[in-house]
């Protein structure tokens, strides 16, 4: 089934406990096997033993010279899977098969890294992603096929930019759906039954290609005069747009930071192998704020995500006429839509107000100008039907891939501010044990993960929350084995727990409520949320602590008990600060804290 003929290389990046990948080169190479059971069908009526016998004995042919150089590779993100899959193959090699004439090599490797290459001839991929079963009701295992597809098609790329030959492939799966959300081509496709389960093999060959990515916006104005005539045109707006564009573009071009000036010491000597200087070849930036509120009757932040614009309206005061807001918010629309020369569809707006006393965000509606009374509900903790909404994404930032939500919550699922943030995260996280309090869709994680994390655990009371992380490291290849994801309320997850790291992410928001917690007010808990934390921070650890409400005060006697460092102007982009350095809307505040020594 799998059209590899056992002449080279077999690459298995699922294999769990080595089932597949064992039982393919023992087809391939034509073994004999011994029964470690009684198998079903010697049970059956008029079975035949001798000519059972006679076929098994046809099968015990020895290993042809080609075959004997076979080099066959298993990985997988769960060491407890991999247990197995060594006593498996140890099992394996007693039925002729051993370390002289086959190379069988088993290691714990999450999906994102390395996969081993052909030294001679053809690399063939096989393979049985999970279905998504074991992650329960709500999951989605979609945005995780998408990825799959990618990761394969970079292999296939590497494989042959480096003169390779072009890797073949074969995927089981139950699900049609995931199948063709590879996005991959394939040769022939089977039926086949797994007891009373049906499942589909799909087998094919990866030939070189570039991954599509949508084309960047690009904000002009092509005949403003003409433009002007269009009554919910608006020039000041327009030409403002264009300018903030055109300002950015050496730092949307090469985002990263150009140096670490603004951090602390004891932070730069953890980043030290990164030269500042270095011409690196980076990914246009794709994601970042446009408007930030520049023109005082035009009071909204625009946020270009790939090739779509978020609008947040910050709701006019009760004396200003509704209509005359509602007619603004039209002026907005139709002057990006036709700035940024995308249809009106590809334009979400929200509407943000102060939240007072236990006020919170909540579920809106259908996004703003859809009207699709089609699409499906969203239950809390349920992403099932996430892909077939449109507004939600995959989406790229410094090499990580995250699931954007532009049209159910104010919150998209990735805040823009903390861009450079995730990116230091990721410099200084290898083999580091890292925890992220109230991690909201686990970005941070993520980054921290790819980075090369010995282990991150995120914390968070939304089983929605919780359930977006998961995610989100599946989008990446990341197992959840080694990246656990917590739903509890923080501060009794703490108090329960003992574990020390190296690293210590928080983020938490201004104010929240919950049947299942305590009320938490920022500026009122903060001090006691860092001295609880602190306490699972290891000696030579970092806390990085932020927050979004403006007129934020930390605590002195933090300041008075260890060594605290505001790094606000470091981590803040570009995009959300004025000539001040102060960010006007939606910016953030960070410090990093550590112990005295």
């Amino acid at each position: 089934m799998t059209e590899w003929d056992g002449t080279n290389h077999l690459v298995d990046p699922f294999c769990g406990s080595g089932t597949l990948l064992l039982e393919t080169l023992a087809n391939v190479t034509t073994l004999a096997r011994p029964l470690p059971r009684e198998l079903l069908i010697q049970t059956w009526p008029h079975h035949n033993p001798k000519l059972f016998q006679d076929v098994l004995d046809e099968t015990s042919v020895p290993l042809t010279q080609a075959q004997t150089a076979i080099r066959a590779v298993g990985f997988d993100a769960s060491q407890t899977a991999l247990k197995a899959a060594q006593m498996n193959r140890d099992e394996f090699r007693t039925w002729g098969l051993g370390s002289d004439r086959l190379k069988v090599h088993l290691e714990r490797r999450d999906l994102c890294q390395a996969w081993p290459k052909a030294q001679k001839g053809r690399s063939w991929i096989v393979m049985n992603p999970p279905y998504g079963k074991r992650l329960g009701g709500g999951s989605n295992m979609v945005f995780f096929y998408e990825s799959l597809g990618r990761r394969l098609q970079d292999y296939a790329n590497e494989v042959i930019g480096a003169g390779g030959q072009s890797p073949g492939y074969t995927i089981i799966s139950s699900d049609i759906e995931l199948l063709d959300a590879l996005r991959l081509p394939y040769d022939k496709q089977v039926r086949l039954y797994n007891g009373a389960d049906q499942i589909f093999l799909r087998t094919g060959t990866l030939e070189a290609k570039d991954i599509p990515v949508r084309a960047p916006l690009k904000p002009h104005i092509e005949d403003i005069e003409k433009l002007k005539e269009q009554e919910l045109f608006v020039p000041d707006l327009a030409q403002r747009l264009v300018k903030n564009y055109k300002k950015m573009q050496a730092f949307l071009k090469k985002p990263e930071p150009k140096s670490g000036k603004g951090l602390p010491v004891d932070v730069l000597e953890q980043i030290g192998q990164v030269n500042w200087a270095a011409e690196r070849e980076q990914a246009p930036l794709r994601l970042y704020r446009l408007y930030n509120a520049d023109l005082p009757e035009y009071n909204c932040a625009i946020d270009v995500y790939e090739h779509c614009a978020y609008i947040q309206e910050y709701k006019a005061p009760s004396k200003v006429d509704p209509k005359k807001a509602a007619q603004r918010v039209k002026q907005i629309e139709f002057t990006l839509a036709t700035v940024l020369g995308i249809p009106a569809h590809r334009i979400l707006t929200k509407s943000r107000e102060r939240q007072q006393g236990k006020q919170q965000y909540k579920r809106f509606g259908a996004p703003h100008g859809k009207g699709d009374k089609n699409q499906p509900e969203v239950r809390p903790g349920h992403l099932e039907n996430w892909h077939r909404f449109k507004h939600v994404f995959t989406m790229s930032e410094w090499g990580a891939h995250f699931i954007v939500n532009l049209g159910d919550y104010i919150d998209t699922g990735l805040f823009l501010d903390h861009r450079r943030l995730r990116w230091l995260v990721q410099q200084i996280s290898q083999n580091k044990h890292v925890l992220n309090l109230f991690s909201y869709t686990g970005s941070l994680s993520v980054h921290a993960a790819l980075g090369g994390a010995a282990s991150t655990t995120s914390v968070d009371l939304s089983p929605r929350y919780t359930s977006w992380t998961e995610h989100n490291f599946m989008a990446n290849g990341l197992g959840l084995e080694k990246n656990q994801v917590v739903r509890a309320d923080v501060m009794k997850w703490m108090e329960g727990n003992s574990n020390q790291y190296d690293l210590i992410l928080i983020d938490p928001p201004t104010f929240s409520n919950s049947k299942k917690a305590d009320d938490f007010v920022i500026q009122d808990h903060h001090e006691s949320l860092i001295r609880q934390a602190m306490r699972h921070l290891q000696g030579q650890g970092l806390l990085f602590f932020s927050c979004n409400m403006k007129k934020f005060e930390l605590a002195d006697a933090l300041k008075n008990d260890f060594v605290v460092d505001e790094i606000s102007h470091w981590t803040q982009s570009q995009d959300f600060q004025t000539k001040t350095g102060q960010s006007l809307t939606g910016g953030h505040n960070s410090w990093v804290i550590r112990h005295k020594r």
